[in-house]
């Protein structure tokens, strides 16, 4: 609409003549990423690297928020902000609080949670807040995974995150550190994708060697 746009800083559109920052256009508008994006359900307090992007002033400060997990200070470096993941007492929550409806911190309304499980991955949202304003202005998924929800080498090595299958133990991990023996694992990288498979088949049965008998 003419004469409005929208602050980035409070997340709603206002006349722009009164919002502090505001954006024009879509190439204006903030944007999140995350570095790494995904970790296992068994790291904890990992330190996050966020990079934004028509972000507004932040002298204020930023929480990071991930739904309703957790929420902790983020250190802001230019147009970065390094934050933990969750505690583990945090993290064992996801599974529990997966049915919850949650809010998006400083949006009205309940939205429903984001974090559904999916196969061996769930997904959140992560949010910086602003601590002058309390509200959140920017968001992006966040990725935890749980290898042991896998029972074989192939399902394990299968996996589009970092697991591995310890040959000895029979159990899919994150950490190939802890598998008994490490010529008894099998990366993640020697095992088949479901594209893979249709594609090539004879490249398929060398992809499947390291899993037999298994």
């Amino acid at each position: 609409m003419p004469g409005e746009d929208w602050c980035t800083r409070e997340e709603k559109c206002e006349r722009s003549s009164e919002p502090r920052r505001f954006a024009l256009d879509i190439e204006q508008c903030v944007r999140l990423s995350v570095h790494p994006n995904n970790i296992s359900v068994s790291q904890y307090s990992v330190m996050l690297v966020l990079e934004a992007h028509n972000v507004p002033e932040l002298s204020a400060g930023v929480n990071c928020t991930f739904e309703d997990l957790a929420e902790m200070d983020g250190l802001v470096e230019g147009n970065q902000i390094k934050c933990s993941s969750p505690a583990e007492k945090e993290v064992l929550g996801l599974s529990s609080t997966r049915d919850k409806k949650s809010e998006a911190p400083g949006v009205a309304g309940p939205l429903p949670r984001s974090s559904d499980v999916v196969g061996d991955h769930q997904i959140v949202q992560l949010y910086l807040k602003s601590k002058e304003t309390g509200l959140a202005f920017a968001n992006t998924s966040f990725v935890f995974y749980n290898c042991s929800v896998h029972k074989s080498c192939l399902s394990c090595v299968s996996s589009l995150y970092q697991c591995h299958w310890c040959t000895y133990n029979h159990v899919c991990t994150h950490d190939p550190q802890t598998c008994s023996f490490q010529e008894g694992r099998v990366k993640q990288s020697e095992g088949v994708r479901d594209d893979q498979a249709e594609s090539a088949p004879a490249q398929l049965r060398g992809f499947i060697a390291p899993c037999n008998g298994v």
